[in-house]
């Protein structure tokens, strides 16, 4: 390990190194190494119970740098937050409102460290304007299921993409504790709850 290593005590209770980062380093760089050290950090222990100074720490740069690049740890949070997923192409991908609803399923276990900050900073309750990139994904399954043939007419898409968004985070965020609960098998549960919800879509919308 490295002298200049700094180590964390992860959920599983294990103790594992950091790289730190020289504050010499370009600030673009010093910043994304805080969005990323502090989305598995928030996604780890929640929102209120990480200090700037974790952060900072878990980086390798000082706590006065944080908060001249961001100012507050809610900007911190922002900046996670607005991380940009490729849904919008994983969309233009779906040729039927099945494929569109797994490729949503997809896109949020893809990247489950950061729903774990978004069902955080939810349940902790950080206003929505600090949550950016929810509205995006909404609108742009709705307007996917909005498109004429691809649900039922009686069917809200909004309401539609919400039931779809809200399986995907929970499994995204409690996905390991429901395969231990029911007995499902953890290495193809997200191909199988996929294939099932991709039936769901078929038999019901």
């Amino acid at each position: 390990m490295n002298q200049g290593a700094v180590l964390r005590v992860n959920t599983q209770n294990e103790i594992v190194p950091t790289a730190p980062i020289a504050e010499t380093t370009g600030p673009e760089r010093v910043k994304r190494a805080v969005v990323d050290a502090a989305r598995t950090l928030f996604a780890e222990r929640g929102i209120h119970a990480v200090s700037v100074r974790e952060i900072a720490r878990e980086v390798g740069v000082s706590h006065t740098l944080l908060h001249l690049y961001f100012g507050s740890k809610e900007e911190i949070l922002r900046q996670v937050l607005s991380t940009a997923y490729d849904m919008n192409a994983r969309l233009d991908e779906a040729k039927t409102s099945r494929e569109a609803g797994e490729n949503v399923f997809g896109t949020f276990i893809d990247n489950s460290e950061q729903v774990r900050v978004l069902a955080a900073a939810i349940m902790e309750g950080f206003v929505p304007d600090k949550i950016p990139f929810e509205p995006t994904i909404g609108k742009a399954l709705a307007a996917k299921l909005g498109e004429p043939g691809a649900l039922r007419p009686d069917l809200d898409p909004a309401l539609v993409s919400a039931m779809i968004a809200s399986s995907a985070i929970g499994w995204a965020v409690a996905g390991g504790w429901l395969c231990e609960t029911f007995g499902i098998d953890a290495e193809t549960h997200e191909a199988a709850v996929k294939h099932l919800l991709g039936e769901a879509i078929d038999g019901v919308l």
